[in-house]
């Protein structure tokens, strides 16, 4: 399969989707995810427009904070879905790599149903991913990292990347990845995650956290295997040293990223009503 092959990828509707797609788990064929429980601030029936994604190591606020945006994002009457992070029907602890293989499939089949837009065409509607098809990168590198650590036989980090580059779930990544329009990665120590009540072992954040300082890397790599020629744009951050400042920041970036389809800097412009709503109410107390 080429890059340019990738707009013929199958669509289906959400409900189609939930009937057709099922997932083989240890020896038990069950339904990939009940999509009822997809929490998400719009209908599903419209999903064209800008689609920007968020991701990070867990329990660093991601969530929250896409939740402020998102109000922010709704006072400057801008249309704006936010996609809370789609689980599969099983815990990442019974098997890493068939978890993520599920969320991409699951991502995949939402993001398929918007159409595909060329870039600087006008959109009506920005759409906030917590987590969607590119989350898998670094949760696939650590994966990688770890069964290397734990091999009689290691190989060099050359041989790695090739080794993941070939496989194919990253391979579906790639050709997935051309409906993302902006990634924004946040970065974060495994101490502020384990701080903030993070039950993954922290062996596993730390080859995380080495995997997100290598996602760049790794989204051009697999991009260009997948023949997509243009460039993702791409913010990343580190929570331990943004700290209270991430949320703006986070802001700024999506107004920054948007600036392109909407012709104006969203940021700014909240800053503006924000501003006009504090003396309106010192006015009228």
């Amino acid at each position: 399969m080429t890059g340019d092959r990738v707009d013929r990828l199958p669509t289906l509707e959400i409900e189609k989707a939930s009937q057709y797609i099922k997932f083989i788990h240890h020896g038990r064929v069950s339904d990939l995810i009940d999509y009822s429980s997809i929490e998400t601030s719009d209908s599903f029936s419209s999903f064209d427009g800008l689609h920007l994604e968020v991701t990070g190591p867990p329990k660093i606020f991601k969530t929250t904070m896409l939740m402020t945006i998102e109000a922010g994002i709704r006072k400057l009457d801008v249309p704006v879905n936010l996609i809370k992070e789609a689980r599969p029907s099983f815990s990442p602890d019974d098997n890493l790599y068939d978890y993520n293989l599920a969320m991409t499939l699951i991502c995949g089949a939402l993001l398929t149903n918007s159409r595909h837009p060329r870039t600087g065409e006008s959109m009506d509607k920005i759409h906030l991913w917590d987590r969607s098809v590119l989350n898998a990168l670094p949760f696939l590198y650590a994966y990688y990292l770890g069964k290397n650590e734990r091999s009689y036989n290691q190989v060099s980090e050359e041989v790695l990347q090739e080794k993941f580059r070939n496989d194919p779930l990253v391979k579906t990544v790639g050709y997935l990845s051309q409906y993302i329009h902006g990634l924004i990665l946040v970065n974060a120590s495994p101490q502020l995650s384990i701080a903030q009540g993070s039950r993954v072992d922290e062996d596993y954040l730390k080859r995380l956290s080495v995997a997100y300082q290598m996602t760049p890397q790794l989204i051009a790599q697999i991009r260009e295997d997948a023949g997509l020629q243009d460039g993702l744009p791409l913010a990343l951050f580190n929570a331990d040293k943004e700290g209270q400042n991430l949320e703006d920041l986070l802001f700024q970036t999506v107004g920054c990223l948007a600036r392109q389809y909407y012709k104006r800097d969203l940021y700014s412009k909240l800053v503006e009503v924000d501003m006009k709503e504090r003396q309106e109410h010192r006015i009228n107390t």
